[in-house]
């Protein structure tokens, strides 16, 4: 049974309505409307269903003999025994046929899960609704075994968003004594006649005329009016648009201003301006077609934001939304401005806005170019210790001089350069200036030799900003964004932080679209609380020199401090790491045809590292290298000197590191320190000419191609968590003419292959070694010497005729470890001419 409710003015009508054919026990069930449809109105499906699963019901489907897509709008179930559920299904701005349309509904889970299950119908056409985006709310609710009488709802929907709506309710509930009688709750909502005998399933509709919350509601009572249960309900509602008409019931046929005009400063961003479509009588109401309302008025510029940040020329009102659009403006001159609004097809509105310069805009009215005079400014006073400097158009002589010191570290003015200023601002020679925020959107900012500090945020769409000489700080938490406009670095540095550990906060430095240059960049965040650090997206290029003078990582796990961003720092000079914090940025080191020094110190963490040097020279390393990530060779020559490169900043929470580079990539001394079990993955030919330390960590291959490190020094590892090899193979080559020493207090040798290679000399075990997972050793030339320690080989154990292993007691002449005899033990054993001595 279908009960349908009525609302005053009801632009919304019913075309026909399809009952319920009688329930069928299968996966699919078919419905015919009475009559032929009309295209673009809505059709609304009440299925409901007793499932054997709940999956029976995934993926439901309805089609229609003209090709209608119809879509789930809301669905309720409740457990009784198996499962009574109902849905509300729907096809929007249907296509007709010259015949009836046939409706199938399809429960392919059911198919899929071999199930039979029962299966009734409702269908209903409507006129009036909206042709895209018709479903606008939805509300759905259920229980379990209820005594009778009781009332239930399908809960309340969120607010309505068009005047005129459809509500389409319906509930399902198995209980041979229950009688369902819709009624009505609040403003308006369901209207029905009692129905006779059983119902274990109905649906209503109402129209409602104002935007609200609704619920469809229900009462559930025996037959005989007491008593009884129900073995349970799902009750669903959902409410569709209604569109306009022609008749004007509810199209708009004008535009009208409900907000005020205003009286703002120049810049300043307005309260919010409100636009409403209306009928020819003055209720709010959607536009039968798109009404794309341009903004315009002398000076004004307009924003869909609140904060003024996201330019718009226009709104539109469109037949399914809101019928209020809002928007906000600026201006950056003054006077009484005329705003207009220039509809589609609808009569045009004005409406003004007075505008006053706002106080400190440069006007250069005092007869010279200072910014200490008063009559420069509008206000009469010069900005220099609050309030924001403005530089735009409304200036009669556009250009400035900061001739005496400006501001201090603890009051500093902000300094606003507009796009419509053509000035130049000219810091003297030897002046310090400080400002809050720096925007550069016109203009031309000249630095002299003195230094300009920026408090919070330093912002660059346009115009020039020459450093020269000075050096520019970006201090405490100082954002640099550069998204236009041409920043020259001159022979200054750029110093992102000032050496305040309490208040440096985190820095930002983003490039959109394209690259900055500076000539030295300095890092001086010692900022040390959580999320400090140096954050870098785009691509830096340094032409000079980088120094690193960051906040030392002093976690034991994750790093919150350090270098960061998806951006890459390039640098042309020399790279000096003092403290650092590490992180997952990325340098790279550049030059071309200059020689370049990189040097560290044991707490001067960095990020990923890339050697990319090309032409002459090369890049000298000196110092304790330490990287928090990746080294990757590209080109260039490397001269390693006297230094050590670590791996890892000593915490567990290190980031793991990829070691890549070909035949020119090699190291003095190696250290790894990641702190944990966290890897570091070496691959191609690596040569390290001094030590390998392996403090805590594991250093491992990194699959095809093979990776080979020629070690020319002694190996050590000294952490119980630090191991050689793992996932994948690694070669470790004993190489060159020194005497070289093998050490072990806790590590793992895990799955590699061990060569000795010496053209002279010898290696020679310090403590015992243990090698395990199919692991090689082999004496190809030169002595390994046991020093009277084990050597336990996993796998072969092989001596080549130009190599000799010393035993130093345990095992005589030629005898074969794989006895597991004496201090050689191995799976097998290969003597191919080499000598085994006592």
């Amino acid at each position: 049974m279908f009960w349908r409710g009525t609302a005053a003015n009801n632009p919304i009508q019913v075309v026909q309505v399809a009952p319920d054919p009688g329930g069928v026990w299968g996966t699919s069930q078919t419905i015919t409307m009475p009559g032929n449809s009309t295209q673009g109105d809505l059709i609304v499906l009440t299925v409901s269903s007793y499932v054997s699963a709940l999956s029976d019901l995934t993926g439901i489907t309805a089609t229609d003999s003209a090709g209608n897509s119809y879509s789930l709008a809301v669905q309720s179930c409740y457990p009784d025994g198996n499962y009574e559920c109902v849905d509300l299904l729907y096809a929007q701005n249907i296509q007709a046929s010259g015949s009836p349309i046939t409706i199938t509904v399809n429960l392919p889970g059911a198919v899929s899960n071999g199930n039979t299950d029962d299966i009734d119908l409702f269908a209903v056409e409507y006129s009036g609704i909206a042709a895209a985006g018709a479903l606008d709310q939805t509300s759905t609710d259920s229980s379990g075994s209820v005594s009778l009488p009781v009332t239930v709802t399908s809960g309340s929907t969120g607010t309505t968003q068009s005047p005129y709506e459809l509500l389409v309710g319906a509930m399902v509930s198995d209980s041979d004594a229950t009688t369902m009688i819709p009624i009505a709750t609040g403003t308006p909502l369901f209207t029905a006649t009692l129905p006779y005998g059983y119902a274990w399933t109905s649906a209503a509709d109402a129209i409602v005329s104002s935007t609200g919350t609704y619920q469809a509601q229900w009462t559930l009572q025996n037959s005989q009016g007491t008593g009884g249960e129900a073995n349970g309900w799902g009750a669903v509602v959902a409410a569709f648009k209604g569109v306009q008409t022609s008749s004007g019931l509810t199209a708009a046929s004008k535009i009208v201003l409900t907000s005020s005009a205003q009286s703002k400063i120049t810049h300043q961003c307005s309260a919010a301006v409100n636009v409403v479509s209306e009928t020819s009588g003055g209720t709010a109401a959607n536009v039968t077609s798109d009404q794309s309302v341009a903004l315009s008025g002398s000076g004004l510029q307009f924003y869909s934001d609140s904060g003024c940040t996201v330019p718009i020329s226009s709104v539109t009102f469109t037949a399914t939304a809101s019928t209020t659009q809002t928007f906000y403006f600026a201006a950056s001159t003054p006077g009484t401005i005329t705003m207009s609004l220039t509809p589609s097809t609808f009569s045009a509105l004005t409406q003004n806005e007075t505008i006053t310069l706002a106080q400190y805009t440069w006007i250069g009215g005092g007869g010279n170019a200072n910014w200490s005079t008063g009559a420069n400014w509008q206000g009469g006073s010069a900005p220099t210790t609050s309030g924001t400097a403005i530089f735009d158009g409304n200036c009669t002589s556009c250009n400035a001089t900061i001739s005496a010191n400006l501001a201090s570290s603890s009051n500093q003015p902000n300094i606003h350069m507009y796009s419509t200023y053509t000035g130049t601002i000219t810091q003297s020679s030897g002046v310090t200036a400080y400002f809050y925020s720096m925007n550069v959107d016109g203009g031309t900012y000249n630095t002299g030799t003195g230094s300009l500090y920026v408090n919070y945020g330093f912002t660059q769409t346009g115009g020039t900003f020459n450093q020269n000489s000075a050096t520019f700080i970006a201090w405490q938490y100082a954002n640099m964004t550069i998204t236009g406009g041409t920043f020259n670095g001159g022979t200054g540095t750029v110093q992102i932080g000032n050496n305040d550990s309490g208040t440096d906060g985190s820095h930002n430095v983003d490039v959109e679209g394209g690259t900055v240059s500076f000539n030295n960049l300095h890092l001086y965040n010692t900022y040390t609380g959580t999320y400090g650090g140096d954050t870098f997206n785009g691509s830096v290029i340094v032409t000079g020199n980088l120094t690193v003078d960051d906040a030392t990582e002093t976690s034991s796990s994750t790093t919150y401090g350090g270098i960061n961003g998806g951006g890459i720092i390039y640098v042309a000079g020399n790279i000096t790491a003092n403290t650092g914090g590490g992180g997952y940025g990325n340098i790279e080191l550049n030059g071309n045809n200059n020689s370049q020094t990189f040097t560290g110190a044991s707490t001067g963490y960095l990020p990923n590292i890339t050697i990319a040097h090309t032409g002459t020279g090369g890049v000298s390393l000196a110092g304790t290298i330490a990287v928090d990530g990746s080294w990757t060779y590209s080109s260039g020559t490397i001269t390693p000197g006297t230094s050590t490169v670590q791996f890892g900043i000593g915490n567990a929470g290190d980031n793991s590191g990829n070691i890549t580079g070909g035949s020119g990539l090699n190291f003095n001394n190696v250290t790894i320190n990641n702190g944990g079990t966290d890897r570091d993955y070496f691959q191609g030919t690596i040569t390290i000419e001094g030590n390998l330390l392996i403090v805590d960590g594991i250093m491992d291959g990194q699959g095809s191609p093979t990776t080979t490190v020629n070690l020319y020094g002694n190996l050590s590892m000294i952490g119980s968590s630090s191991q050689i090899g793992g996932y994948f193979s690694l070669n470790l080559n004993f190489v060159g003419t020194s005497a070289q020493t093998i050490t072990n207090s806790g590590g793992t040798f895990l799955g590699n292959y061990y060569t000795i290679d010496k053209t002279s000399g010898s290696v020679t075990l310090d403590s015992a070694m243990y090698t395990t997972n199919y692991t090689d050793f082999t004496v190809q030339s030169g002595t390994l010497v046991l020093n009277g320690y084990q050597l336990n080989v996993n796998n072969d154990l092989t001596i080549d005729a130009g190599g000799t292993i010393q035993c130093n007691g345990g095992c005589g002449a030629g005898t074969a470890c794989g006895q597991g005899t004496g201090n050689m033990t191995c799976y097998s054993f290969a003597n191919n001419g080499g000598t085994v001595t006592p």
